[in-house]
């Protein structure tokens, strides 16, 4: 355990060997990590480092070095190692060549001439088009573009920050490239005597400047001018100028603060608030129908009336269609549940910074999830089979504990066949490959199969129950009870509309701002400002789950109800995933056509980015549901044979 422990912190939660620099690779003396808080003295060398370009319209993001127009890093310029969740998010951070000294001003200063072929001049130029801005970071912080929130009679103007700056501007149909830069740093005295000076602010204020003089404060130059259709190579001018201000009422805690827009951070909140509102008053109604549905079945007064659930006892318990199956899946979504459940504890209580890869968390936890996965399916597998055989449920206990990361290695192929051939960043490389296969074989299996193991032992189902007696699976028998016509209601495409609507209706508020920030904002940190968006969404992730779980109770009371006994464990888990899933996927393609797509690779991929998170959600629901229906009808039907 404690050399699969190592393994997990070298491969997930430290930085991984990308860019071509490995682990005991040392960096140049003077690199500081970007997430540490750190102090300066007046000189101090302060590094800035260059990530990647991305748009709002694109699904392509690019490493900013990997861009054929910019000037390309000195040989002793070297990349910064990064988490696993970072490489496949696409971040590509790398070291700079521009010389920032604490406190000391540049007014201008020369980076480089570069030469750029035709090709790179019209990359540039489409690049500009589509609306791509420039991701770089000083001390955790991103470079960001100013905004002034206009003055109004009641509130004050006040800035605030949007990550990241423009690559350039279209006017009339030309592109201009930004080939200056003005850096803005602010920074905070801890201290009164000036001490333990911290950097508070990082802004970008970009020009396009004609030749290779740096404008300053003046509107007197000519812009550079992009032309596509050039055949001779292009010489581009890189300037900038550094500038250092204090800044004595933002201290280094607070610096994100300036990340939220102030216009509608109140709206938003209000918006999210009506939400939850809407929601208790929704999980409140579902819960007296559960209530009633719980008493009605597990009060002993009930026992004699003969019910037509009750006459069905004996085929409850028969063993069902594609069983293993069905615990394979129902311990796949156990794992995510528990890594669902530790995001949001670990995020809503600030436990992690907002400058830490979320990602890389939950994979983190989706590896040692991976135990519950194993541990699950196996108790899953004891009770909805007849004879349960050791070596079978381990092998069950494999699977589970593999299902999810083959379909998302699949995935991830699939992506890289497009994001290889537009040369994106999210390219996954070799190496990144042989980390995740790792992990996969030392960690995830050992794991999974632990849990496998120990499931072998334990019978939780016995423990839940306490001391009722616990109706054991069966064979067969010759002949069956006929199953009775049921209600309409009760059939695929009448229930799963039904069931979908009450969840889907309490995420639907937050789905709207994940999927701004997954696919539109995807460079904003202003949700990592403040713990508020993990609070709602933790308590969004509640009610959805109490939802998912009493509407799974009720559905399969009214099946046993009418008879319906057979395969009853497939079907509450159909019902708690599929109903989700429906709802999920029209609005996965409803926002695709509200998304402005520049190129044909986008769509494709964020249909499928879309689709595993669907997949995700619906399998952690379909074992929530069937987890509450299991112990809803262990506990009716042991109930009615004590009596």
């Amino acid at each position: 355990m404690l050399t699969e422990f190592l393994l997990v912190y070298l491969c997930v939660i430290l930085p991984n060997p990308v860019n071509g620099i490995g682990i005991g690779e040392l960096l140049p003396e003077n690199w500081r990590s970007p997430w540490e808080q750190t102090y300066y003295e007046d000189g101090d060398p302060v590094d800035l480092l260059v990530n990647s370009v991305e748009s709002e319209n694109t699904q392509l993001p690019y490493a900013y070095y990997h861009l054929p127009f910019v000037c390309p890093p000195k040989p002793e310029t070297r990349p910064v190692q990064l988490s696993l969740g970072e490489v496949l998010n696409g971040d590509r951070l790398w070291m700079s060549d521009y010389q920032l000294k604490f406190g000391i001003d540049e007014p201008c200063l020369r980076l480089c001439d570069r030469i750029t072929k035709p090709h790179a001049v019209k990359m540039a130029s489409d690049l500009i088009k589509k609306d791509y801005t420039i991701n770089w970071w000083i001390d955790g912080i991103p470079g960001s573009t100013t905004l002034i929130k206009p003055r109004t009679r009641i509130d004050p103007a006040k800035k605030f920050y949007a990550p990241g700056f423009r690559l350039g501007f279209v006017e009339d149909g030309v592109s201009y490239l930004h080939n200056h830069v003005m850096i803005v740093i602010r920074w905070h005295a801890q201290r009164h005597d000036g001490s333990k000076k911290t950097i508070v602010g990082f802004e970008v204020y970009p020009k396009s400047v004609s030749d290779a003089h740096c404008p300053g404060a003046s509107h007197d130059f000519a812009n550079f001018a992009l032309d596509p259709n050039t055949k001779e190579k292009t010489v581009i001018p890189f300037t900038y100028s550094i500038y250092w201000r204090e800044d004595p009422f933002l201290d280094y805690e607070s610096r994100y603060s300036l990340y939220v827009d102030p216009s509608s951070n109140g709206n938003e909140g209000r918006m999210h608030w009506f939400a939850i509102v809407n929601s208790l008053v929704l999980v409140s109604l579902i819960s007296m129908f559960a209530a009633v549905v719980l008493l009605k079945t597990l009060h002993s007064s009930d026992a004699s009336n003969d019910s037509i659930w009750q006459k069905i006892v004996n085929e409850v318990f028969l063993q069902g269609d594609m069983t293993s199956e069905l615990c394979v899946l129902a311990g796949t979504g156990v794992q995510l549940i528990f890594t669902i459940a530790g995001i949001c504890l670990l995020l809503s209580s600030q436990s992690a910074p907002p400058s830490h890869s979320v990602l890389s968390a939950a994979m983190t936890l989706f590896v040692f999830a991976g135990f519950f996965a194993g541990f699950s399916s196996v108790q899953f597998y004891k009770h909805f089979t007849a004879h349960p055989k050791y070596y079978s449920s381990l092998k069950i206990a494999f699977l589970s504990g593999s299902f999810l990361t083959g379909l998302c290695s699949i995935v991830l192929l699939l992506c890289n066949l497009f994001t290889f051939e537009k040369q994106s960043s999210r390219t996954v490389n070799f190496g990144t490959v042989l980390i995740l296969v790792s992990i996969y074989v030392l960690l995830q299996v050992p794991i999974s199969l632990a849990g496998g193991i120990l499931s072998n032992k334990v019978d939780l189902f016995a423990l839940l129950l306490k001391d009722r007696v616990l109706i054991q699976t069966e064979t067969s028998p010759t002949t069956s009870r006929a199953i009775p016509p049921q209600s309409k209601l009760l059939k695929w495409k009448y229930l799963l509309p039904i069931c979908g609507l009450i969840p889907f209706s309490i995420i639907f508020i937050e789905m709207i701002y994940m999927y701004k920030s997954l696919f539109v904002n995807k460079s904003s940190v202003a949700a990592t400002s403040s713990n508020s968006m993990y609070i709602f969404l933790t308590i969004t992730t509640i009610l959805l789950s109490i939802v998912v779980a009493e509407i799974s109770i009720i559905t399969t009371y009214l099946r046993l109800d009418g008879g319906d006994y057979k395969n009853w464990q497939w079907k509450s888990f159909i019902t708690s995933a599929g109903s989700i899933f429906l709802y999920l996927t029209i609005y996965t393609f409803y926002y695709l056509s509200r998304m402005k797509m520049v190129d044909a690779v986008s769509p494709i991929l964020y249909v499928i980015y879309s689709m595993m998170l669907n997949v995700i959600v619906s399998i952690a629901c379909g074992s929530l549901g069937l987890i509450s229906s299991s112990w809803f009808v262990y506990a009716i039907y042991t109930s009615v044979k004590n009596d």
